[in-house]
């Protein structure tokens, strides 16, 4: 099935209560990288106000690495900073960390992380 296939039929899949096992070849994430807009808006979903638990399937974007990745792609993204609104927040963390399995090995590298989810405000 072609990348751009998959992502629209998706939503139908989830309504019919299939799994979906499908992975993308690296060519076919380039292939439909290339053909997205650099000006289309992010269209982030909104967390509902009243969830509760993991929020691991919703819409979020995690980074990781050196400080001045993390802020050049931030620099990219600045358009998320619309959902920081009257009916939506942003929840975000950027922190330090390590890998407890790069430590375990002796790698004690510091590295940082970021992450962004948008919640909808209580009205």
């Amino acid at each position: 099935m072609e990348f751009k296939n998959w992502i629209n039929n998706r939503e139908s899949q989830k309504e019919l209560g299939k799994k979906s096992e499908w992975r993308a070849t690296k060519d076919q994430i380039i292939d439909f990288w290339k053909t997205l807009r650099i000006d289309s808006p992010i269209q982030m979903a909104p967390i509902s106000y009243d969830h509760k638990g993991s929020t691991y399937g919703e819409d979020g974007i995690r980074i990781t690495g050196r400080p001045e990745f993390i802020a050049s792609v931030l620099g990219k993204l600045k358009n998320i900073l619309a959902y920081e609104a009257e009916s939506t927040k942003l929840v975000v963390s950027y922190r330090e960390t390590q890998s407890p399995s790069q430590v375990e090995a002796g790698n004690l590298k510091k590295s940082y992380v970021f992450y962004v989810q948008t919640r909808q405000r209580n009205q």
